[in-house]
């Protein structure tokens, strides 16, 4: 009895000890419970700083498993971005375990993104909705589990009522009672933009191939049909297509002169500009665009800014007569004004070489060679030799837009070298490898300038002048200045063209006219800029600026050379029978090194006049002459100043050749020896000097070995 009952008492504390063991582990695992919903946006922002984030998501997550990137939306800096995207991908973390394992709701999830990022972060609650279980049937339902569910659903729902309620949504709604339709399939609205119908529904309307409709402020439509739609400014794109029995007139410009305004050429180019014939570009958006330009749709014409790059004979003509020939020029084709010298050998031609390409030809043009009208040296033959264009340049200027029209360029008054892609960039700091070379636009732009509408002998013209705006160029290879051309610039203190070091010694930096012509070169001339040389040497007779055919004109005005080794100046033979050569406020600045003369007159027009020229050094030149006259007609020398400078004026004239020197002064230094030098051989009485002042030098004149000191007043023949 005593057994069974101690049995019983026995079983019953081993029983009561395994409940409560129990009761006790189970009380221990129990998950906390399930918060509140707090009636806030489900959203945390954070602005961070080349970091990680590492950032508290700040509300509940109730999805279960383990893809975390359907509880959470993550926008960085206004961009909805994806968990695996390579670059601003992202990681749902807790610190207290893997997601899976834990109990939900999780309270302490972390973002972290798995590159450093840079701006405005936004964790948004964006749960999927789903249930994958159910809850047992016929047993009771934990308040915990209930809880969960309810506020899973609930969070949801706020998530959804905060992206489209009436006061805060952020999605497109129509008002109370109104129903929208379906939009139509994605084939027949993609690159369209949006319109609505006569139903207040979206429908595609406007095209936009490029994929993107770019919207201004709206076109108002007002008024009884037809309705008229004027505007001051309107870029044109692929056009707007008008539909329908009413018509519509759209009157548009950007300019006084009808013309569409475009920001620059390469947005011109990329543009259909086929309805229009006139457009005009921009200011400089930046160096080399192209722009503040004006262009009229040629259709398909040649280019006046293309020129000639290649050509082959044709036919090599016959009954010719030997010799050389310069300034031959071409006759036929599409353009104008190809210039070449041709070489007669045994009845034929045996070889030309263009020295001017011309303007405005097409390939496959066939051109005459020394043909009637040709405005050139005539070739002697009974059969003219042609020639075929095989290959012309593309403009530098000009342009062909998005569907083949041919958009000229047309300069009303002064082609601006950056219409034709110089950039400027020079500087003494960078020197030659910093910047872009020049040449090629400027070159572009001084042919396009020298495109003959008509020959001025026979009353009509050539082109306008040239613009250099302030700036430094970096020029290699020099440039032309062709017939009839003027090249202007801001001033030479503001504008400046500074020659390649890389040029060779026999480099010429700007020739006036067509060197090789050999025939007069009427208008041509430079004006109001510097000149710098590069660091390169110079052979002798070797130029910074040089002419042998520029005539009745102002040949140069206000300009400044720097010429290194090279001549400033050089006036050589005077093609073309002369009757005038002149020239005004020159200042040229020799180095002390160089072996080459200031300024060269070798120039046979009828009168020579320089005035008021300045030839110095910046260290004492021994070795040659300010100024060397050998030949001219009357050479009138007005006004004229020299520093640093041996021997700054020298005379050896025969011939007809008179040569007279007003408002002469020199320069000291302590080294100049004679100020005017007249070579023994001159003619005699052939030098007039009158109001020189030898100032430092001295000698004021050495008349053939006969020296002459002391200021002169009135005029005296030596």
């Amino acid at each position: 009895m005593i057994t069974r009952r101690i049995r019983a008492l026995v079983l019953a504390a081993l029983t009561t000890a395994i409940t409560l063991s129990s009761i006790a582990a189970s009380v221990a695992g129990v998950p906390t419970p399930v918060p509140a919903l707090p009636d806030t946006e489900r959203r945390t922002s954070y602005s961070i700083t080349a970091s990680n984030c590492a950032c508290a998501v700040n509300f509940a997550i109730y999805g279960d498993s383990t893809d975390y990137q359907d509880w959470v939306e993550v926008w960085l800096n206004g961009v909805n971005v994806a968990f695996n995207d390579p670059t601003f991908g992202w990681t749902i973390t807790s610190p207290s375990g893997p997601l899976a394992n834990l109990p939900r709701p999780i309270t302490n999830a972390v973002l972290t993104f798995t590159n450093v990022q840079t701006g405005t972060v936004q964790i948004v609650g964006a749960r999927r909705p789903r249930r994958v279980s159910q809850f047992n049937e016929n047993t009771g339902v934990p308040a915990r589990n209930l809880n969960q569910v309810l506020t899973d659903i609930v969070a949801m729902l706020r998530e959804v009522w905060d992206k489209i309620n009436d006061v805060t949504g952020r999605v497109i709604r129509a008002p109370a009672g109104e129903t929208l339709a379906t939009l139509p399939p994605a084939a027949n609205r993609a690159n369209m933009g949006a319109c609505f119908d006569s139903s207040a529904n979206l429908t595609p309307c406007i095209g936009a191939p490029s994929g993107s409709f770019a919207a201004g402020d709206g076109i108002t439509f007002t008024g009884a049909n037809p309705t008229t739609i004027s505007t001051p400014t309107f870029v044109p794109g692929t056009g707007i297509a008008f539909t329908g029995t009413n018509p519509t007139v759209i009157s548009a410009g950007g300019s006084s002169n009808g013309a569409v305004l475009l920001p620059s050429r390469a947005a011109a180019a990329a543009t259909d500009l086929h309805t229009f014939g006139m457009i005009q570009t921009g200011g400089y958006a930046q160096p080399g665009d192209g722009g503040g330009a004006t262009f009229k749709n040629v259709g398909s014409a040649a280019f006046i800014d293309s020129f000639v790059s290649s050509e082959t004979t044709t036919n090599a003509g016959a009954g010719c007569t030997a010799g050389t020939y310069p300034g031959v020029k071409a006759t036929g084709g599409d353009g104008v004004g190809l210039t070449a010298t041709v070489t007669i050998s045994g009845g034929a031609m045996l070889a030309f070489s263009i020295s001017n390409a011309g303007n405005a030809y097409n390939v496959n043009n066939v051109l005459t060679l020394g043909g009637s009208g040709s405005l050139g040296r005539d070739l002697p033959c009974t059969t003219q030799p042609t020639i075929t264009i095989t290959a012309v340049t593309s403009p530098l200027g000009s342009f062909t837009d998005a569907v083949g029209n041919h958009w000229q360029i047309i300069a009303d008054q002064n082609t601006n070298i950056r219409q034709f892609g110089a950039v400027q960039n020079y500087t003494h700091a960078g020197g030659d490898a910093a910047a872009t070379d020049d040449g090629p636009s400027i070159n572009a732009a001084l042919a396009f300038a020298g495109y003959v509408v008509y020959s001025p002998d026979a009353g009509g013209h050539t082109n306008g002048s040239v613009y250099v705006p302030a700036g430094a160029s970096k020029v290699c290879n020099g440039l032309v200045v062709p017939m009839g051309v003027v090249f202007r610039a801001a001033g030479p203190t503001s504008s400046i063209l500074k020659q390649c070091d890389s040029d060779g010694p026999n480099v010429t930096f700007v020739v006036l006219g067509d060197r090789a012509a050999q025939l007069a070169c009427f208008g041509v001339s430079i004006r109001d800029m510097q000149l710098f040389t590069g660091t390169g040497g110079a052979g002798s007779g070797i130029a910074m600026l040089y002419t042998n055919c520029a005539q009745q004109n102002l040949i140069y005005d206000n300009v400044t050379i720097y010429p290194g080794d090279r001549i400033c100046l050089l006036g050589d033979t005077g093609y073309g029978g002369a009757a005038n050569f002149s020239g005004r406020n020159l200042y040229c600045n020799l180095y002390g090194t160089t072996t080459n003369p200031g300024v060269v007159i070798t120039y046979g027009a009828a009168y020579i006049h320089l005035v008021d020229t300045v030839v110095e050094s910046g260290g004492p030149v021994s070795g040659t002459y300010g100024l060397d006259i050998t030949t001219g007609g009357v050479v009138d020398i007005d006004g004229w100043h020299s520093e640093g400078l041996a021997n700054p004026i020298y005379s050896f004239v025969t011939g007809s050749t008179i040569v007279r020197l007003h408002t002469v002064t020199g320069g000291g230094g302590g080294i100049c020896q004679n100020l005017i030098t007249k070579q023994s051989g001159s003619n005699a009485g052939a030098l007039i000097v009158g109001g020189v002042e030898p100032n430092g030098c001295t000698t004021t004149v050495n008349n053939g070995g006969t020296l002459v000191t002391g200021a002169i007043g009135e005029d005296q023949a030596f």
